[in-house]
């Protein structure tokens, strides 16, 4: 038996765990009871689509499966050599590759402490063979629907984020289905089934840590300087540009490959690019910039507030490597 100041010790962790982790763990409740619901949702979305839902189905993360950690997102040849190794070569139609997995505490916790609500307490990857698949997923913005109609009755809401028509500023493309599904005692709880390409798995994987530089960069510049990025610095912009801008060309050389370039140019948005060749010549030449500030961000202990503050001696040392002609604002010339 424990002495009574270890269980005192123990019982104030586990009273400051709940106080902090309570909404939280009360949501991943709420997650365990409505996974028939969800399995439900997946079935009915697979037989619209024509799609296996069962072939392929993984419990845990993407990055579970590959065995891949922080920085082992960089190396592209290991990311390419992980996925052949340990993902089944999909190209028939009807295939996918899913992965489903329950939001991490600590991580969903954190966002809510933020403010920030998220509506992946559960989530799903559908990475599908066919990017026609892609267009399909258009039909379900019509109310009439007939899946849409038969959860309506249900009381199961669906917002479509779609991020090839509405792409985020550093470009990931994929389709995001956010369900909301009633419980049994008046509450509702979130899912999202992401839906991508497989062959935007590589570029995902290879821009994670550089998109997560990006976003905690960025955090740290609105915090000091504001949202209205006319208020920036030119070491602001040139610090945050060639991030947003490399995944963006990496997205885009991608999208080009799988013919969907037209999702992208609406009247919402439009193609960085005019090719895939010129997309690819881009994504070549922003790399080695990117991965700069990236490594500056992981060496300063993902500390956003640091690179800020050493930005003057990053960029002066980058500009000494790749020069300053056609940098400014992290925009490359790509006919150089």
């Amino acid at each position: 038996m424990g002495s009574k100041e270890t269980k005192d010790k123990k019982a104030w962790h586990t009273g400051l765990l709940q106080k902090e982790w309570g909404h939280s763990a009360v949501r991943l409740g709420h997650v365990k009871q409505l996974q028939g619901d969800y399995k439900k949702i997946l079935t009915a979305l697979s037989e619209k689509l024509g799609l296996d839902p069962e072939q392929y189905h993984y419990d845990g993360t993407l990055e579970d499966a590959l065995g891949l950690k922080a920085m082992d997102f960089s190396n592209r040849d290991l990311v390419e050599t992980r996925i052949a190794q340990a993902l089944p070569d999909i190209s028939k139609d009807n295939q996918c590759i899913i992965f489903q997995r329950s939001k991490d505490i600590a991580s969903l916790a954190r966002k809510e402490k933020e403010g920030r609500h998220t509506n992946d307490a559960y989530g799903m990857q559908v990475w599908v063979a066919n990017p026609d698949i892609i267009r399909e997923l258009e039909t379900l913005e019509n109310p009439q629907d007939e899946l849409i109609r038969k959860w309506s009755k249900k009381g199961i809401t669906l917002e479509i984020d779609d991020r090839y028509s509405l792409p985020k500023p550093h470009g990931n493309r994929a389709v995001n289905l956010d369900f909301n599904c009633p419980g049994n005692k008046g509450w509702t709880e979130g899912l999202e089934i992401q839906f991508m390409p497989i062959n935007i798995m590589q570029p995902y994987l290879i821009t994670r840590n550089v998109y997560k530089a990006y976003t905690a960069i960025k955090d740290a510049i609105e915090q000091e300087k504001g949202k209205n990025q006319n208020n920036w610095d030119m070491e602001h912009r040139d610090l945050l540009y060639p991030l947003r801008d490399y995944i963006k060309a990496v997205y885009e050389e991608a999208t080009y490959q799988d013919d969907l370039m037209d999702l992208v140019n609406t009247g919402h948005a439009k193609a960085e690019y005019e090719s895939e060749k010129e997309a690819a010549h881009a994504a070549r030449l922003l790399r080695p910039i990117a991965m700069e500030i990236t490594n500056a961000f992981y060496g300063m202990k993902e500390d956003a507030k640091e690179v800020l503050r050493f930005k003057s001696d990053i960029l002066d040392d980058m500009k000494t490597r790749y020069g300053a002609s056609g940098y400014g604002y992290g925009r490359l010339n790509i006919d150089d």
